[in-house]
C-alpha cells in the first residue's frame, strides 16, 4: 500500500513483478468522491525510484471522482534496483503516494 505524502482522495496499492527484462508495475488506484462540489479529472503519473535515488516515469493516466484505475508500466530496472513507487500529480510534479522498499 502506498502511504499519503499529503492529505488526497487518492488511495493506490502496489505490485511489482520480476520479468526477464526488468520489472512489471501493476497498480490499483481509487479516487473517492470528496465532499463539497465536484471536482474535475486529474492527470497522475507513477514514477520508480532507483536505487540510487533517481525518480524514472513510467506511466500516466488521468481519474476523477469515484473511480478506480489499474495502470500497469514496465521498466528495464530490475525489481532489486527500485527502491520506492510514487505518485504525482501533474502537472504540478506532487508527490501524492509513496512507498519505499
Amino acid at each position: 500500500m502506498l502511504h499519503q505524502t499529503v492529505p488526497s482522495p487518492v488511495t493506490a496499492s502496489v505490485r511489482l513483478v520480476d520479468e526477464p527484462w526488468g520489472t512489471r508495475i501493476d497498480v490499483l488506484c481509487s479516487y473517492a468522491v470528496p465532499d463539497g462540489p465536484p471536482t474535475p479529472e486529474f492527470a497522475y503519473s507513477l514514477h520508480v525510484v532507483a536505487a540510487d535515488g533517481t525518480p524514472v516515469l513510467v506511466a500516466t493516466w488521468t481519474a476523477g471522482p469515484g473511480s478506480t484505475t489499474r495502470p500497469t508500466a514496465t521498466t528495464r530496472l530490475a525489481r532489486s534496483d527500485i527502491t520506492g513507487v510514487e505518485i504525482r500529480l501533474v502537472p504540478n510534479d506532487l508527490v501524492l503516494l509513496r512507498v519505499s522498499f
